[in-house]
């Protein structure tokens, strides 16, 4: 049975809206105003003037609370602070997420050389958008920190595995993405939400490869064109070679 392509979910829910007169055709340019208190404060809190992006690279190691497969293991997290800090003492980390997230946030964020990092966990959506807009890269999984980075227009490295990027990844022209290509992902599907148990298809990406493609997204290389992706009906891991 051939297995069945998805659509992404904006696509799918504006084909309504065209079909009944209410939009014309979808654009992933991102058109948010962001008011003028909200765009001081976060030039303020990041140390930033103006709308440039900064050295400052933000991490979104959290989830859903009843979605925590979905995550990139938090040691990984960890190991990758440190690979950063390292890397470049101009770069500066901030750790984002929800205020319900800041034990993940504050555990991590031990890790951070001192004076080149910081917490956003703001519950000002406006806010966080500002300081969003003004990083140079946000790393993330499929999270609604995802969602909030397409519509502050910054680059976003998605790691990826259970869920159908297909159909969930940020909407962004400015989305790349870092999976492993095994058979067995993505499943996350009605009645699979909470996935296998062992989600090799995140644990198994490295640091190495998430370092490899966050220098690829400093160097301004463009990013391979999103594969269309089926999900599958698995439900236990079936690993093979190869990252897409």
């Amino acid at each position: 049975v051939p297995q069945v392509l998805y659509q992404h979910k904006v696509e799918y829910y504006g084909e309504f809206a065209r079909q009944v007169g209410l939009m014309g055709p979808l654009t992933t340019r991102s058109e948010i105003t962001i008011r003028e208190p909200e765009e001081q404060a976060a030039a303020q809190l990041l140390n930033v003037e103006g709308q440039n992006a900064s050295r400052w690279i933000i991490l979104a190691p959290g989830s859903s609370p009843v979605e925590i497969h979905k995550r990139w293991p938090a040691v990984r997290y960890r190991n990758l602070i440190e690979r950063l800090g390292s890397l470049d003492s101009a770069l500066r980390i901030a750790l984002f997420g929800s205020p319900s997230e800041m034990p993940l946030l504050k555990e991590l964020a031990a890790f951070i050389p001192s004076g080149r990092g910081r917490i956003i966990a703001q519950p000002n959506i406006e806010l966080s958008l500002a300081l969003l807009r003004r990083a140079a890269l946000l790393v993330c999984g499929c999270t609604g920190a995802g969602h909030l980075g397409a519509l502050a227009g910054i680059r976003i490295l998605g790691i990826y595995g259970p869920t159908n990027p297909s159909v969930t990844a940020p909407f962004t022209p400015h989305f790349r993405l870092l999976r492993q290509n095994y058979a067995c992902a993505p499943c996350y599907r009605p009645g699979f939400e909470h996935g296998c148990g062992t989600p090799v298809c995140m644990t198994d990406i490295t640091v190495d490869q998430v370092m490899f493609a966050i220098q690829a997204v400093l160097r301004d290389e463009p990013a391979q064109k999103m594969p269309q992706l089926a999900t599958t009906k698995a439900t236990y891991p079936v690993r093979n070679t190869g990252v897409a």
